[in-house]
């Protein structure tokens, strides 16, 4: 029986004697019934604000749980896509906004958990550097102090060796510190840089073999990739940082905007207005019934009711829960089948759709993580593929078949100080003007499909010159050539290495050549002085016998000859070819003590001696090269009265007043200071508490300040190209500072001169 058929029946029934009743009964029962759905459809309202309320509190309190503790739970995704109802009109824009900033907490821990593994690999590497090179030199020096017990001649490494030890352990503690604290600030790299020079100055001297000069090699190369990667860790930080406080803030805004108070108060107020009515009608049927019948309508009101109830609110109510159920995610829900009238076959055809839900929503939620995975892994490759690339210390710049670019990395922006989303789709020469002769050789590879090197590039870096190597990689695809990968590398300090390594020949060659001469000079040296002294001894005693016989011989006499070598100056001229010879025999004696090793052994030497005896040096080198005449510089001594002795090695020391002296007198008379200038040099010697004070002021052009900062920096030379190797003053500065443990400064103006400062401790130092 259909509910249409019971409700027809019962109206029969009642119909003769309820007619009045019935009709206001209706009445109440449509108003009853709109004030039942407006409640329940308030009350429905209300419970989807709850849930998208919970919903909101739950996606806000995840999001603030991540951001405090920097981590991604796993599943922390799953929470944004759940249902958040129909009332929350932003929940796409917070999920989305939630979604972004989880996304950039997990990459800024995936980039930190990388960047820890490298330093961990860099730690690695230099301990087992650092082992192997201790153990080489600690085998080094106990083979020396053997050959010293044994009373074997002991080589410079006994010296040297302890020194390059030393370096060792302060590039190691520098090396460790920075991968500590993940900082490598400016004088950590000074040392670094200080440390390379000594040992690169030395290492030939106590590396027969070469061992120990490639394990070298690749400490100071794992440094600088550390120094390296210390920066762009901070770099990739700096930039997560920045995208997850944006992201924050928009999350932020975004839940400011998915408030509930309107909707609540207006739901509310639907409620209120559905009970009150609701009220209002019960109380008017209660005085209807009492007014017009007293029990059979009670009664028949109770029976409707009953009726009611069970026939269409109960199974309704049953419906609205389970489709609530269904709301909420909960698919495993069956109404109960109570009779065969509609509202049973619209719950029969509810179950069915119910199950047929759930197996889609099964089937939806395989797909979706299959599709999850499938993305996580194509990020990671992506990511992996990014920092390889952007890890590689040469520039690679990629361009499409009309030139223009499609990808560059990290070095290459470093370079060019133009990021990669301004350059992107740009042509090459247009963003890389230094690349825009390079284009025929970019298209030629790209059109022959074959990889095209030129070596030794040069270019220019302000007012230094530089070589990088180019090779450029046509980019084959599997149907076609989409461009090309340029790869740069910076060649510059492997250049100039091979041409100090030149110049360096041209010394050692010149240098022995000096000694060669020197030596060979010797020779007819004495013969000429010893000649000289005789021709005087037989000219100055006339009345030898000898020379009265020969006098008699010839026909004339003694007096006559004594009368001609006087008014002809014969003895002036052999004593000033004597002086001639003596001060000959001293610049040789200078060049040779000069030209050979020393042994570095420290003794005691008197400060103005050694600066005397360089200026000999100094005025005769120069002499002979015929770029200026030292002899017209003008040279005022201010030596202090009782200066001590000092214990140093005085080879060593004359080399550095050497290289300052040639210096100040190169920059002197390369500048034109006009017609009345003379230049000048100031030498100064004192005792300063602890200290011998030596200083040499010019009166020459002076150096700004930026010459000033570089001076002692190896390579840097204000001479043109070919003239001067930039090693001069930085090897000086070494000399001082390492060998002596003293000081060196300069103090200069331009226009005004300059003076170099040097201090050198009166004690020897335990070395």
């Amino acid at each position: 029986m259909t509910i249409k058929n019971k409700i027809f029946i019962s109206g029969t029934l009642f119909f003769l004697i309820f007619v009045m009743l019935a009709l206001m009964s209706i009445r109440l029962h449509r108003e009853v019934s709109f004030n039942l759905n407006a409640r329940d459809k308030a009350n429905q309202d209300l419970a989807g604000i709850q849930a998208s309320i919970k919903w909101r509190n739950h996606v806000i309190s995840l999001i603030a749980d991540i951001v405090a503790q920097e981590h991604v739970p796993p599943l922390a995704k799953e929470h944004f896509q759940l249902p958040a109802g129909p009332h929350l009109l932003n929940h796409e824009i917070l999920a989305k906004s939630g979604l972004r900033l989880v996304d950039l907490i997990a990459l800024k821990e995936q980039a930190s958990t990388e960047t820890d593994r490298s330093f961990r690999q860099l730690r690695d590497k230099i301990n087992r550097l650092y082992h192997q090179l201790d153990e080489k030199i600690t085998t080094m020096l106990a083979i020396v102090q053997l050959d010293s017990v044994l009373g074997d001649n002991v080589s410079e490494k006994s010296t040297l060796a302890p020194y390059v030890l030393k370096s060792l352990n302060q590039l190691t503690l520098v090396a460790l510190n920075a991968l500590i604290s993940k900082q490598f600030p400016d004088d950590a790299a000074s040392i670094v840089i200080e440390n390379q020079l000594f040992i690169s100055s030395q290492i030939q001297l106590i590396d027969s073999d070469g061992s120990i000069s490639g394990l070298f090699s690749e400490l100071f190369t794992q440094i600088k990739s550390l120094e390296l990667l210390i920066i762009e860790s901070n770099t990739i930080l700096s930039r997560f940082n920045k995208q997850i406080s944006d992201a924050k803030h928009n999350f932020d805004q975004a839940a400011r905007g998915t408030e509930f108070d309107t909707i609540v108060a207006k739901v509310t107020s639907q409620l209120s207005s559905a009970n009150k009515k609701l009220k209002e009608a019960s109380r008017f049927s209660l005085i209807t019934t009492v007014l017009f019948l007293f029990i059979v309508p009670f009664l028949v009101i109770a029976v409707g009711i009953s009726g009611l109830n069970t026939v269409i609110l109960a199974p309704i109510g049953h419906l609205l829960n389970a489709m609530k159920g269904i709301k909420d995610g909960n698919f495993d829900v069956v109404v109960p089948i109570r009779a065969q009238d509609e509202i049973g076959k619209l719950a029969w055809a509810f179950n069915a759709m119910a199950a047929e839900i759930k197996t889609k929503v099964v089937e939806m939620s395989r797909l979706n993580q299959e599709l999850h995975e499938n993305e996580k892994e194509l990020t990671r490759l992506r990511n992996f593929l990014s920092n390889i690339i952007n890890s590689m210390p040469s520039m690679l710049v990629a361009v499409d078949r009309d030139g223009n670019i499609t990808q560059w990395n990290n070095r290459t922006e470093q370079i060019t100080g133009v990021s990669f989303e301004d350059a992107y789709a740009k042509p090459l020469g247009k963003v890389f003007p230094r690349l825009a002769r390079e284009k025929d050789r970019i298209m030629t590879s790209i059109r022959e499909r074959r990889v095209i090197s030129t070596l030794k590039v040069s270019f220019n870096t302000g007012q230094e010159r530089g070589f990088e190597d180019i090779t450029i990689y046509p980019l084959v695809t599997a149907s076609d050539i989409d461009g090309a990968v340029i790869r740069i590398d910076d060649v510059t300090d492997q250049v100039r290495l091979e041409e100090m390594m030149v110049q360096n020949e041209k010394m050692l060659s010149v240098g022995g050549l000096a000694a060669g001469m020197a030596h060979e000079i010797n020779n007819p040296l004495a013969g000429i002085i010893q000649t000289a002294n005789v021709m005087k001894s037989r000219l100055e005693n006339l009345e030898i016998p000898a020379n009265i016989s020969v006098a008699d011989e010839i026909g004339i006499s003694v007096n006559q000859i004594r009368v001609f070598m006087q008014k002809r100056g014969i003895l002036r001229m052999l004593c000033a070819i004597n002086e001639s010879g003596r001060r000959v025999s001293e610049i040789v004696d200078n060049m040779l003590s000069f030209s050979r090793k020393s042994n570095a052994d420290f003794s005691s030497h008197h400060p103005a001696q050694l600066m005397d005896r360089i200026l000999e040096l100094a005025a005769t080198d120069y002499d002979m090269k015929k770029h200026y005449d030292f002899k017209t510089i003008k040279i005022i001594k201010k030596y202090e009265d009782n200066l001590p002795m000092i214990n140093c090695e005085g080879v060593k020391i004359q080399q550095v007043l050497l290289n300052i002296l040639r210096n100040g007198a190169q920059a002197m008379h390369s500048q034109n200071m006009g017609s009345d200038y003379t230049p000048c040099f100031i030498l100064r010697i004192a005792k300063e508490e602890k200290m011998l004070r030596i200083e040499i002021e010019d009166n020459g052009p002076g150096m700004d300040k930026i010459t000033q900062s570089r001076i002692f920096e190896p390579f840097f030379t204000t001479k043109p190209i070919g003239i001067g190797t930039g090693l001069g003053l930085s090897v000086s500065y070494f000399i001082i500072t390492q060998n002596h443990h003293g000081t060196m400064d300069v103090v200069s103006l331009l226009g005004k001169g300059s003076t170099f400062i040097i201090r050198l401790p009166l004690e020897q130092i335990e070395r």
